[in-house]
């Protein structure tokens, strides 16, 4: 959040590039009751970045996300599809996950967060049907 402030105050002397790092690459199943607990830690940059919100998963009735890889692909393939929608999804996933709790490692949901973004859904799901995505792909 800072960053684009930073950005946009001085615009033509920084650019900002977001880079890709995946946490969870392999499906992994968590604890929902350990991964609420695990939560509590956000509280704690939530309270030093007054621009920042965190919800803990406590009141979530979706499940944590078992890898970072369908995002991964999704924030790639609206980079490819979208070019212009790319950074209002970067912004969209760290709000799905970390402020509305939804499991962004399911494909609907992301379909729905990408589109809601600007990605048009018939290009996102035919990438995704190309990329071997078929069953996360609309038909």
């Amino acid at each position: 959040m800072r960053l684009d402030q930073l950005s946009q105050a001085r615009a033509g002397e920084i650019s900002v590039t977001w880079r890709s790092f995946l946490l969870r690459t392999e499906p992994k199943t968590t604890d929902r009751d350990e991964f609420a607990a695990y939560t509590q830690s956000w509280l704690r940059p939530a309270e030093m970045e007054p621009a920042a919100h965190f919800r803990t998963w406590d009141d979530s009735s979706d499940e944590p996300p078992a890898s970072s890889l369908p995002a991964q692909v999704t924030a790639k393939a609206v980079e490819r599809i979208a070019p212009e929608a790319s950074r209002q999804l970067h912004w969209a996933l760290l709000e799905a996950y970390f402020t509305q709790n939804r499991d962004i490692s399911n494909w609907d949901v992301l379909r729905e967060v990408a589109t809601a973004a600007g990605a048009p859904a018939p290009a996102y799901d035919e990438l995704l049907a190309e990329a071997g995505n078929e069953k996360n792909a609309k038909a």
